[in-house]
Formats: structure tokens, C-alpha cells, sequence
């Protein structure tokens, strides 16, 4: 099965820039790569900080554009979004708490999109009623289970990122240790950084930011020079998870 991972896509006004780049305009080009070189995936999720300020605007032509997109397309909501507002847009993502949250069957597993936004913030949080929704639903099914969400769940030793990571980390990975033989990978955002832990279970992967490029996460999480605007594809299999840039578009 073949999985498409984005995050912190950071949406602005048309014509707007973020470090002199245009976020909308480099979305583009990232959906067009994918169509044309991952046109077979199974599903796309990006995972937070769709808008850079939390714009009705900008969900809106979000919605507008990934209805008109052939392929599959999950989202989840970061720091920099604003859940009434999102949900304004997409109420079908809405769990019965009002948090963004779901269920996704594929081939590799159940996919779960977890809600790790709090108002007024970019520290994420996991407050009682998202752990009860989680834990219902790894309770209820045989797994393996895919999780998606916006922060951080554990260090990642930058004291920056660190400080505005999950802030309920002991909770969160307390429920997940429970379950951990059903949950085969842990995917997030937020740290605009790639990365990649296999020496535990569940497994756990970071994408890169892309309002300015996306990049594939290496295998060995290496500090080396990613190859600007690649798209980050993953193809699960076997119980492992495979991570290759391809192509790749200069900005």
C-alpha cells in the first residue's frame, strides 16, 4: 500500500508569501507531483497546520480543491488552525465531542486522525475526552492501527519544539504503551523537521514542513540536504515501511 504523507502546508491569502514563497502555489505543485507520480496511492493525509492563520477563507478553497482531486485526501488540525472555523468547512471530520477526529480503512490498517490542536497555543494538548475517543477505538478493533497527528508526541531534544510539543505526552503514550502491539506507526508534523524512530514500537515518523519545499524522510533520518519540493512517499508493507524521495520540484 502506498501512503502520501504532508504537514504544516500553511495556507495563506492568494498571492500571500511566507519567507517569499507562496504556500498555495507550492500546494499546487506538490498535489500535481503526486497525481503524476503517485497516482496509485492508497490515500493522502496531511496532517495540521493547513492554514497559517486559521482563515475561513483558506478552508474553503481547500475543501474546493481536494473535492475536485482524484485521490483520497485525510486531514487533521495543528496550531495554527482554528477548529470552528475548519469544521464551518468540513463537519463530517467532527467527533461526537466536536474534536477533528476519525477513522480511515486501508489495506496496511485502520488509520486514525487525532485532534491535538488547543485554542490560544502552539503546544498541543490531549485533554480526557480525545484520550476516551482513542482509546475507544483501539479497544474496539484487532488493529494494526496508523495514527496521525499534528504535534509531537515525544521529544524530539530541540528545546524549542520540545516546548510547544504534546504537552499531555505522559498520558498520550501511556494509552498508546497499552496498545502498542496494535499500533504499527505513529505519523506527525509540527517540528517542520523529517525523522524516523524504528527501534520502538509503534514506530514513529515526522514530516518536514512545506510551505517552502517538501522532503522525504530518509531512512536513517540523516542530516543531509533533502531534494527541495520531493514528495514524501510511504509504501507499507511486510510490517515495515519503506521511505524514497522522488522526483522533486525546484521553487
Amino acid at each position: 500500500m502506498k501512503l502520501l504523507h504532508l504537514s504544516d502546508i500553511h495556507l495563506t491569502a492568494p498571492g500571500s508569501t511566507i519567507g517569499g514563497r507562496d504556500p498555495r502555489l507550492n500546494f499546487e505543485r506538490a498535489l500535481a507531483h503526486a497525481l503524476n507520480d503517485h497516482h496509485d496511492a492508497e490515500l493522502m493525509v496531511i496532517t495540521g497546520d493547513l492554514s497559517d492563520w486559521g482563515d475561513l477563507a483558506d478552508y474553503q478553497w481547500l475543501k474546493q480543491r481536494l473535492d475536485a482531486y482524484p485521490l483520497p485526501v485525510r486531514l487533521c488540525i495543528g496550531n495554527h488552525d482554528r477548529r470552528a472555523a475548519f469544521l464551518s468547512v468540513f463537519p463530517d471530520l467532527a467527533d461526537e465531542n466536536g474534536f477533528v477526529q476519525g477513522i480511515h480503512d486501508t489495506p496496511a490498517g485502520r488509520c486514525l486522525f487525532l485532534d491535538t490542536a488547543h485554542p490560544e497555543t502552539h503546544a498541543g494538548r490531549y485533554c480526557d475526552d480525545r484520550l476516551g475517543w482513542l482509546e475507544a477505538r483501539l479497544s474496539e478493533h484487532d488493529g494494526p492501527f496508523l495514527l496521525f497527528m499534528h504535534h509531537n508526541p515525544m521529544p524530539v531534544h530541540l528545546i524549542p519544539f520540545d516546548q510547544i510539543g504534546l504537552l499531555d505526552e505522559a498520558p498520550f503514550r501511556h494509552l498508546v504503551s497499552r496498545y502498542r502491539a496494535k499500533i504499527r506507526h505513529v505519523f506527525f508534523g509540527h517540528c517542520h523537521l523529517p525523522g524516523r524512530l524504528d527501534r520502538r514500537r509503534p514506530r514513529l515518523v515526522a514530516a518536514r514542513h512545506q510551505p517552502c519545499e517538501l522532503s522525504a524522510v530518509l531512512r536513517d533520518a540523516a542530516a543531509e540536504r533533502l531534494r527541495p519540493a520531493a514528495i514524501l512517499r510511504r509504501r507499507i508493507f511486510r510490517g515495515g515501511l519503506c521511505d524514497r524521495p522522488h522526483g522533486g520540484i525546484r521553487l
